[in-house]
């Protein structure tokens, strides 16, 4: 075999250029990940645990899949229009509700919710009720515009020392696993990236709609029908969170091993 000036035959050059390719690869895949962990924990520590904390995290993950704060009208009866944050992605449409303060939380599906901290008990409204209002407008401009998926309804309780009991909580959860929640919910794809970045653009031309609506002007361009009832919403959907919140275990199991060895 023929050896160069250097030393080298062709073969290790070869060798020592696809490692220096695969290493500047694990660079360019690594800072990007590096930089969101940095900016995660940040805020993570961060005193705030409100909407704005959730859109924050969300928007480290799902730059362009974010809505904040739309206004979502049922009909122009509608006292609370503002939904707190939807998120689209190729698994359908996550409407999230967020509550920030500590406690233990009763969240039955129906009825008044508790809030118990410090042998203080307070009843607050049913968030995931709530958050049927905004599931419904949300089908209500995606199936005007042909587009089937679907619509899952979240209440977010992102305080740290927010608690609930997970027998009752279904659609209930926690900043832990808000992202891991997100990520299965993309993993089932049932619309593609075209379809989700034209509801994402209906929802911000509604959202501006909607706000000129509720300050008293009348309706121009048919997003909203007077007549048209409220329909059911038969591809809402809950999510399994068992797996999702193993998963979360496992990981910090193992986050806490490496540690350890350290």
């Amino acid at each position: 075999m023929a050896v160069l000036s250097n030393g080298f035959t062709p073969l290790i050059c070869v060798i020592l250029v696809v490692l220096a390719l695969g290493a500047v690869g694990i660079l360019f895949y690594l800072i990007p990940e590096i930089i969101k962990y940095c900016k995660v924990e940040k805020l993570n520590k961060s005193r705030i645990r409100d909407k704005r904390f959730a859109s924050e995290l969300i928007s480290l993950y799902f730059k362009n899949n974010i809505v904040k704060n739309p206004y979502l009208l049922r009909s122009d009866k509608d006292s609370r229009p503002d939904a707190d944050l939807v998120v689209v992605c190729e698994g359908g449409i996550v409407v999230i509700s967020v509550d920030d303060r500590p406690g233990f939380y009763e969240t039955p599906k129906k009825g008044i919710w508790t809030l118990s901290n410090y042998g203080e008990v307070k009843r607050i409204p049913n968030l995931f009720e709530r958050g049927m209002y905004y599931v419904s407008a949300c089908a209500n401009i995606a199936r005007r515009n042909g587009i089937s998926c679907p619509i899952f309804n979240l209440v977010l309780l992102s305080h740290d020392n927010a608690d609930y009991d997970k027998a009752t909580g279904d659609g209930v959860i926690t900043s832990d696993i808000l992202i891991a929640c997100i990520k299965s919910i993309k993993r089932k794809e049932k619309i593609t990236p075209e379809e989700v970045a034209k509801l994402i653009e209906l929802f911000k031309q509604n959202d501006i709609y909607c706000r000129k609506l509720f300050i008293g002007k009348s309706y121009d361009d048919g997003f909203i029908d007077k007549n048209e009832p409220t329909p059911e919403i038969e591809d809402t959907a809950d999510i399994e969170l068992s797996d999702i919140e193993e998963d979360n275990e496992k990981n910090s199991k193992n986050g806490n091993d490496s540690k350890d060895e350290e």
